[in-house]
């Protein structure tokens, strides 16, 4: 479980030029092209580096 960890909540979650996210798999999409390296979808944690939790 993650503690003590800040959180930037994006509230139109998208990328320039492109629609905002409305479901989870336009988030997961929009996750791998963007620079972010963490998602959270509901109660799972999705990193870049592989690891995940939930």
């Amino acid at each position: 479980m993650l503690r003590d960890v800040g959180v930037v909540l994006n509230t139109s979650f998208n990328l320039c030029g492109k629609p905002i996210v409305n479901t989870p798999r336009d988030g997961y999409s929009t996750f791998i092209r963007s620079g972010m390296d963490t998602l959270v979808l509901a109660n799972c944690v999705i990193r870049k580096d592989g690891k995940t939790e939930g």
